[in-house]
This record gives structure tokens, C-alpha cells and sequence, in this order.
């Protein structure tokens, strides 16, 4: 990896600025690129259904059952060949310049979880004697999740890995990590079909935060939950109910609930169907959007409320990366990448004066780079995000910083 030499200092290092009360004909000139959903892949006899996919050092990485897929715009992919090679639902997820892939491996029929950092060369890296369904990366740790109530935390030293695996007295479910805390929703083993959160700062010690249970409960049928995610100052969570009602009478429900603060959760949406779909909902926040597949419906929010109705499709898993989102879908077993967007023009009609950090790429165009920071040039540098440079020299701004003080940024180039 190349590192660019030019960092900034101060967090007002760069200002941007805009004439006040100036009212935006552009943010509704342009079509919504979120309406716009294109298929870029479709099932093929290597890679069966695209369960999972993931963004990070400039690539867009998806596994499934059988095979793994690759891309470096969203646009084009191609299949990836070799270890790991999972059957079922694998996971893939992002954190730290690393991808981690888990799932049952089809040679031996064990659990493991395989690392990557350019996604083609994979090092087995543990077993589980479960099956691990989740993962969040944050504070320098790996927080996964899984089948019998387990939870494996996982921290990175001198390039050796320390394991921590042990069972709650709950299900956990979903997992994520935001505000300084990996949260967790898992169902209740004592009071069903409630679901209880907890959080944690090192993935090991959990705190109880709340319980919450759908609107309407209808007794017998099956009981899930998509995940959860946190976006614009509130955690989203989706949870599903279906079966069988009376004889062949086939019944779906999915219910929403939004929180500030993991204390109070409060209903979001209620979506009804006469069909059971066997399916993961999926959803996950990027670019300033929400975005979910609700009983066979994508959905995108701004504030985890009001939801619009954007296309159709049983999506499996979104990641969002360079200005747009990936859905992997199942049945038929395909991939949709959404229209480009600036999540700077979503929101505002009203604009002001704003101050952003930004460093410059004196670089080669075309190459991957990933923007890493730090607060005080003498702790480690965390990464921000990764982007294809389009020209150089390239002006880099943080349009999402909210730090207060002194931050220093840094460019590095991946590829």
C-alpha cells in the first residue's frame, strides 16, 4: 500500500461554502436514482444463490451457496473459484481493511470463518462447532453471532487472532455496531416472541437494553428477525412472523421499530401478506439511506419511518459502496446494483454555510484509495472509506464529519 504524504492538520482545514436561504432546483430537476434498480448478475451452475454480500477496499465481494463472486464497480462481476467454499447461507462482512467470510465449508461440513483483504487469497482463521449467521467489526474487535446462542468475539494482535466463544442466555440474531457499541438483537428464551436488545463495548461484556414484541402476535406461527442497523441518529430493526394460520391459509407479517437510544422503541411500519415467504429480509443503512427488503418489496428511509416503495424483489443482503447499493437476491438467484446518488442532495432544499475536512490525492486515476484517519498522529489510523480516484489531482472532502476538534487524514492506495 502507497501512502499519499499530504494530510491535513485541522478538521476546518477546508471550508465549502454556500450563500444562505438559497433554494435547490437541482434536488428535484434530477431523477431518483433509487428508483432505478438494474440487474448486473444472474444465477449461474457455479454460484447457486447469492446469500451475502459485502463492500471494502474498493471491491464488492458476494458468497452463496457454492461459489463467491467479485466486482470492482458493482457493475460487472465475476465468480471466484477455491477456498472457502460454503453450502448454505454464508455471511460475508467488512472491518478494519479486512473481509471475514463464515459459513458451513462444503468439503468437511464444519462451521469456519476465512479472512481476505483483496477477497481472491482466503486464510482459515477459526472454527465453530455452530453455525455463525452475523458479524459487525468496531473498536478493533470482530463481534460474530449464531446458531445455539452463540456469540464469538474475535481481536486482532500481532497477527495473531484471540477467540472468545460463549452462549447468553438468549438468541442472538442480528448484530451491529455503532456509537462505540456492538448492539444485538436477539430473541428472548423466556418471555416469546419478545425480542431483547443488549449492547457491549468489547463484544464480551453485555448490557441489557430493552425487549420489544410485535403489534399483533398470532400464535403458532414462525418467528424471525432481518437485523438491525443504525443510520442518522437511530437504530432500525425489522422482525418477522409466518406459517400456516388455519389449514392452507398462509400468512407473512413484518413490523418495524425505530429507537434513539436502544431504550424506546417505537413502531415503524406493519406490512401484511397472504404468503410465507422462506426468505432472509434483509436491510442496512449507506449514503444517508436506509434501504429494505420488506416480504418482497425494497424500501428506502430516510429517518427509519416513512418508507418508499422503490422495486420489487426477495433481497437476501445490501452493502452500499461508491455512491450506490448492491442487492443480492434469491429466487431467481440475481444481483441489482441501485442508480448512483450523492446523499449530500437527498435531504436539504435549504442551504447554508458549511465548514468540511478534505485531503488532496496526488495519485495514479483509475486506482483504489482508502482515506484512514486519526485524532492525534500518535494512535492507529482508522479507515473511512475507499474510493476509485477519478482524476488527480483529486480534492477528497468529508461532507459527513461531525467531529469537533482536531482530526488528520491520511490517503492510501489499495490497488
Amino acid at each position: 500500500m502507497k501512502t499519499n504524504p499530504q494530510v491535513w492538520a485541522r478538521i476546518v482545514a477546508l471550508a465549502v461554502f454556500m450563500s444562505a436561504n438559497i433554494f435547490c432546483v437541482s434536488c428535484f430537476a434530477q431523477a431518483d436514482p433509487l428508483n432505478s434498480w438494474t440487474q448486473v448478475w444472474s444465477n449461474n451452475p457455479v454460484l447457486l444463490s447469492v446469500s451475502s454480500v459485502a463492500y471494502g477496499n474498493g471491491m464488492f465481494l458476494g458468497t452463496g451457496n457454492g461459489g463467491m463472486l467479485i466486482s470492482y464497480n458493482g457493475s460487472n462481476w465475476n465468480t471466484l473459484t477455491g477456498p472457502p467454499i460454503f453450502t448454505g447461507s454464508p455471511g460475508v462482512a467488512f472491518g478494519a481493511g479486512t473481509f471475514v467470510m463464515f459459513g458451513t465449508n462444503t468439503q468437511s461440513n464444519a462451521n469456519y470463518i476465512f479472512s481476505s483483504t483483496d477477497g481472491t487469497s482466503w486464510t482459515n482463521i477459526y472454527s465453530s462447532s455452530n453455525t455463525l449467521t452475523a458479524a459487525a467489526y468496531g473498536n478493533s474487535v470482530w463481534v460474530f453471532v449464531g446458531t445455539n446462542n452463540e456469540i464469538v468475539t474475535a481481536t486482532l494482535t500481532s497477527s495473531n487472532w484471540n477467540w472468545t466463544n460463549f452462549q447468553p442466555a438468549f438468541s442472538p440474531i442480528s448484530v451491529t455496531y455503532a456509537n462505540g457499541d456492538f448492539v444485538i438483537l436477539g430473541l428472548s428464551r423466556y418471555y416469546f416472541p419478545s425480542f431483547v436488545v443488549l449492547s457491549s463495548s468489547d463484544g464480551i461484556d453485555w448490557q441489557y437494553d430493552s425487549t420489544f414484541s410485535f403489534t399483533n402476535y398470532y400464535g403458532g406461527l414462525a418467528v424471525s428477525a432481518a437485523g438491525i442497523t443504525y443510520g442518522n441518529g437511530v437504530y432500525v430493526t425489522s422482525i418477522i412472523q409466518s406459517g400456516d394460520i388455519v389449514g392452507n391459509d398462509f400468512f407473512s407479517e413484518n413490523e418495524g421499530f425505530v429507537s434513539s437510544n436502544l431504550l424506546q422503541w417505537n413502531a415503524a411500519w406493519d406490512i401484511q401478506t397472504n404468503f410465507a415467504f422462506a426468505t432472509t429480509q434483509a436491510i442496512a443503512f449507506g449514503g444517508g439511506q436506509f434501504v429494505g427488503s420488506f416480504l418482497g418489496n425494497i424500501l428506502t428511509s430516510v429517518d427509519g419511518f416513512n418508507w418508499t416503495n422503490r422495486s420489487s424483489g426477495l433481497i437476501n443482503s445490501f452493502a452500499y459502496g461508491q455512491g450506490a447499493f448492491i442487492a443480492a437476491a434469491s429466487y431467481p438467484s440475481a444481483i441489482y446494483q441501485s442508480g448512483s446518488f450523492d446523499s449530500s442532495n437527498s435531504a436539504p432544499t435549504i442551504l447554508s454555510i458549511s465548514t468540511y475536512p478534505g485531503v488532496t490525492i496526488n495519485g495514479a486515476a483509475g486506482s483504489v484509495y482508502q482515506i484512514q484517519y486519526t485524532t492525534n498522529l500518535t494512535s492507529a489510523w482508522q479507515p473511512l472509506t475507499n474510493f476509485s480516484l477519478p482524476y488527480s489531482p483529486f480534492i477528497w472532502i468529508d461532507t459527513s464529519s461531525s467531529v469537533v476538534g482536531q482530526r488528520f487524514y491520511r490517503s492510501v492506495q489499495l490497488q
